[in-house]
């Protein structure tokens, strides 16, 4: 009998899968299409980003959602700073931001699994 867990695992990846392919057929029109840049470039719809992790965080029940609710809204800041140029950081000078958002959504999910369950990943038992 599959459990709850299956079935949102499985919709949370279609969700992330629509969410890339929308951001990268955005990122494309932007390269062929005459849109003003000043509509893409602003960086409002990053904030769209940023909500999808919030709700993700605030709704979690596990170790792995709460982890990747802070990894999207990591992701929804850096994108805005690579738009904005905020403190002259753009897509080129950014990147390091990346390696910074991964690292915390691990530790993230690596604190939250001594009070919450993880699914995917195996316990090790010592001893």
């Amino acid at each position: 009998m599959k459990g709850n867990t299956e079935s949102g695992d499985r919709w949370g990846g279609v969700i992330w899968g629509l969410i890339l392919v929308v951001l990268g057929g955005v990122l494309l029109a932007d390269r062929f299409l005459n849109i003003p840049r000043e509509f893409w470039w602003s960086g409002w719809w990053t904030f769209l980003v940023m909500g999808l992790g919030l709700v993700r965080l605030v709704t979690a029940r596990d170790a792995k959602r709460l982890s990747e609710g802070v990894g999207c809204i990591l992701f929804g800041v850096w994108m805005w700073i690579s738009m904005t140029g905020w403190q002259g950081l753009h897509w080129g000078r950014s990147w390091p931001l990346i390696l910074i958002a991964i690292g915390a959504q691990e530790l993230t999910r690596g604190i939250a699994a001594q009070w919450l369950p993880d699914p995917g990943r195996k316990e090790v038992r010592r001893g």
